[in-house]
């Protein structure tokens, strides 16, 4: 697993220095790239109106790494900022490598997808607080952002779900109402 994750770091994750109004993603793109905001502010704009992003708001576009996904919405920096990029096909290529490393992404993406399915709104924010960053009216048409149980951007970020021992306790995906 060590070096699977010293693989991820050195060639799949990077980080980048944004410049205020720069493009990180369109809506309508094949997602090939998760992302990490690790300083500065950033708007998400999706059908239902737009959100304010920081540090705190977890992965974006994570959904990349376990299916298919095409953003849904648009992600523009509001000032100079830094993020972290995790490529999707890289990240696959890695953990393919990986035994252990594998069967603990399999089974995080199975819960994910499970997680996932169960909603009715999707857009490319993980974090259902995220949405509460919209505007009252925008947000009075939102069900449910898509999320694993109700897993936060200070929870432990999915390597380190990856690499617990296997006597810890698996994230356990979220209850309907």
């Amino acid at each position: 697993i060590v070096h699977a994750m010293q693989e991820l770091s050195t060639n799949a994750i990077i980080s980048l220095p944004v410049a205020a109004r720069d493009i990180i993603f369109l809506g309508g793109n094949l997602a090939g790239k998760t992302y990490l905001i690790l300083s500065g502010e950033f708007v998400y704009y999706h059908e239902k109106g737009k959100v304010m992003l920081d540090n705190d708001a977890g992965w974006l576009a994570e959904m990349c790494l376990w299916t298919p996904w095409v953003y849904l919405g648009d992600l523009l920096a509001r000032d100079v900022s830094r993020i972290v990029c995790l490529d999707a096909a890289m990240f696959g290529q890695i953990l393919s490598q990986c035994g252990p490393a594998q069967d603990y992404a399999k089974e995080y993406s199975r819960h994910f997808i499970q997680g996932m399915r169960r909603k009715r709104y999707w857009t490319d924010l993980v974090s259902e607080e995220n949405i509460s960053n919209m505007d009252e009216d925008e947000s009075s048409n939102v069900n449910h952002l898509p999320t694993l149980g109700k897993m936060k951007a200070k929870a432990p970020p999915w390597w380190r779900w990856c690499c617990r021992s296997k006597t810890e306790k698996a994230i356990a995906p979220e209850k309907p109402n």
